[in-house]
């Protein structure tokens, strides 16, 4: 072979590690994974149903993502729910503490909200019955 073919070769993957390597790698397949997911949505459908394409999850894939008519609605029991009556494990503060932080130490009962959309990502609680009866993170 030619060392005036190989060098420049040489020198570039010497600039960069096998992780910036691999990384690039993974992030160009990534990318082609999202083009391929996006291209299978039924665009149309999606809007018929009355929702929107959106990117979500760890590694933010597209999908069709419908909300729910009662977004956001007080509830104790998923049954008054479209999608799961939750309590968001979002932390809280000492002086303000979460639902779900609330939930957790024993007190009760439970007033969570109606889930936002059809394809909830995050961690929390369902509510049922007034308690939490499962939690759950989902990415």
């Amino acid at each position: 072979m030619n060392f005036k073919m190989i060098f420049p070769l040489l020198l570039l993957l010497g600039s960069c590690s096998i992780d910036e390597f691999q990384e690039r790698q993974v992030l160009r397949d990534l990318e082609i994974e999202r083009q391929h997911n996006l291209a299978e949505i039924d665009v149309d459908k999606c809007a018929v149903e009355g929702g929107d394409i959106d990117y979500r999850g760890m590694f933010g894939m597209p999908m069709c993502v419908i909300p729910f008519e009662d977004a956001g609605k007080a509830c104790t029991d998923s049954s008054e729910c479209q999608g799961i009556c939750m309590v968001d494990a979002d932390g809280g503060t000492p002086d303000n503490p979460s639902e779900y932080k609330r939930a957790m130490s024993g007190e009760g009962p439970i007033v969570g909200s109606c889930e936002p959309d059809d394809k909830t990502f995050g961690c929390f609680g369902e509510v049922i019955n007034g308690k939490i009866a499962s939690a759950i993170c989902v990415d």
